[in-house]
């Protein structure tokens, strides 16, 4: 090898050794957004939707054939709505596969990101969801509204009745009785907001207590703990304010595991309210229950709430593309050799040889009459008769022929036998 050859060589190594690899790596494939996936939406509310009313939101969806793990697609709740519930739940078939997952930002957008399950079912993958919304929009007056879902570069509107602010008969009574109330403080469903309500305080001097236990899976937040007491205001449907909480203090003990407040020497006709949060501690549950008591002057009357987890569910499915089944190969059948036929073999014939004359006549003495000297003879030859007799009428024509000569050459023989006497005459 020449040295401007070599030189080549190593110069083309060279290039590969430093960027060869990246140009011959294959590209790294980047997750796809799905535009319009969804594919049909529904909201299922009270026939009017007021202010913190909750809506349960419904989706169909569907990706085109051959989408990969990664790929997403997105929903976009309207302003009036917010995501109430956690902001994370899988799509699953009916196997437990999970097909997708969804996640909700605080703006409400939904975004679904398909797993691993659509590289070995790539066809027919759709689904449904399910979750809840909280409808959060300001009251400003009664009447239809019309929500808007951005999905892509489709909108599908849906039509609510709004309930506006009360504006007539909207006093709310005082209460009468001891009742506890609970609500989910946040839409990620971490905090229960609760509150205890006593009626109207009776006699002239009154203790009044107020406990509360929550169940397990949440605890209390002592920082939280908010006693109320004072005069009813009808308007708001709570406590008037200011409210007396200055004049009348309560002496609280607090623990995450339960909650005392107690008011002494209360004059008659005020109420008292225990505001209070409990934190979620076991999120798998589903389901948190709180009981408590108030006693008034001696008098106990018990309470409770449970509050629930909204359902973020859906569902999911997928094909598996369908198998070609390979031929088996069809055997050749093997011909049958046919049989040759064996010639009959023609028999040979063996010819019968001709009896040629064995002696010469001999001529008589002068002056003798010659009397012909009898000929010898071969043997007797059959005659033409017999021999076909024995040999079948195949050698007819063999015989006549060898006859014919046999006589032809007798006659010659007398012929010169003749000549010959008359000549020594």
């Amino acid at each position: 090898m020449s040295r401007k050859l070599l030189a080549i060589v190593l110069s083309a190594v060279g290039l590969l050794g430093l960027g060869g690899l990246s140009l011959l790596a294959a590209p790294t494939a980047e997750a796809a957004v799905i535009p319009n996936a969804i594919t049909g939406v529904s909201l299922t509310s009270t026939p009017s939707v007021g202010r913190y009313a909750t809506s349960t939101f419904d989706c169909t969806w569907a990706v085109p054939d051959g989408s990969s793990a990664g790929d997403t697609f997105t929903l976009q709740l309207p302003q009036q709505l917010s995501w109430f519930g956690t902001a994370d739940f899988d799509l699953k078939d009916t196997a437990g596969d999970v097909v997708a997952t969804a996640h909700a930002d605080a703006s409400g957008l939904v975004t679904f990101t398909l797993t691993s399950f659509v590289t070995t079912h790539p066809d027919s993958v759709n689904g449904t969801c399910s979750f809840t919304t909280l409808f959060t929009a300001e009251q400003t007056q009664a009447g239809p509204t019309t929500l808007q879902f951005t999905v892509g570069s489709t909108v599908y509107p849906i039509d609510v009745v709004e309930a506006g602010p009360c504006t007539s008969s909207c006093e709310t009574p005082a209460p009468t009785t001891a009742s506890k109330n609970g609500y989910w403080a946040d839409t990620a469903q971490t905090r229960i907001h609760s509150f205890i309500e006593d009626p109207a305080t009776t006699d002239t001097v009154n203790t009044v207590t107020i406990t509360d236990t929550p169940a397990g899976g949440t605890s209390i937040d002592c920082t939280g703990v908010t006693p109320t007491i004072g005069l009813w205001d009808p308007a708001t449907g709570a406590i008037a304010q200011p409210d007396q909480s200055a004049d009348y203090p309560a002496a609280v003990d607090c623990t995450p595991a339960g909650v005392a407040v107690t008011w002494a020497d209360v004059p008659a006709g005020l109420y008292t309210r225990l505001d209070l949060d409990t934190v979620v501690t076991d999120a798998a549950l589903g389901a948190y229950k709180n009981t408590g008591t108030v006693v008034m002057n001696g008098e106990s009357t018990p309470v409770e709430s449970t509050v629930e987890t909204t359902a973020a569910a859906g569902t999911g499915t997928g094909q598996a593309p369908a198998s070609t089944p390979t031929p088996t190969p069809t055997a050749t059948p093997t011909p049958t050799a046919t049989p040759t036929p064996t010639a009959t073999p023609t028999p040979t014939l063996t010819p019968t040889p001709t009896a040629t004359p064995t002696s010469t006549l001999t001529p008589a003495p002068a002056g003798a009459t010659s009397t012909p000297a009898p000929s010898a003879t071969s043997p007797a030859t059959p005659s033409a008769s017999e021999h076909l007799a024995e040999t079948g009428s195949d050698l007819t024509a063999p015989l006549s022929a060898a006859l014919a000569l046999t006589a032809a050459g007798v006659g010659i023989a007398i012929a010169r036998t003749y000549r010959r006497r008359h000549a020594t005459r």
